[in-house]
């Protein structure tokens, strides 16, 4: 069994593992600028977040479960406003003009 101190280490790295990516999250929303972001970084840590939440799920590691949550939670958000930023400029690089006036 855990013991109370060692519980409270957990939480506390939670904290630190949800506080990091918060930065990078909100720099995102506020300058749309997707240039310094990885997909493929992304996509893994999604991956590993929900793989680890799982496995956290199931051996009631939940100091673990909850930071995995967090991590999931902004990667999806990053993920969303790449995905978003690449379609609405992939919209807009192909908008020809064909030079007629209607």
């Amino acid at each position: 069994m855990e013991s109370s101190h060692m519980i409270i280490v957990g939480y506390v790295g939670c904290g630190f593992l949800f506080a990091s990516f918060i930065p990078q999250t909100i720099n995102v929303l506020r300058t749309n600028d997707i240039t310094n972001i990885s997909p493929l970084f992304i996509g893994f840590i999604i991956l590993s977040s929900f793989c680890l939440g799982l496995y956290a799920y199931d051996v009631k590691t939940y100091p673990i479960l909850l930071a995995n949550i967090s991590v999931f939670i902004n990667n999806i958000i990053l993920l969303w406003v790449y995905i978003h930023k690449k379609i609405c400029r992939y919209n807009t690089i192909n908008e020809v003009d064909h030079g007629v006036l209607v």
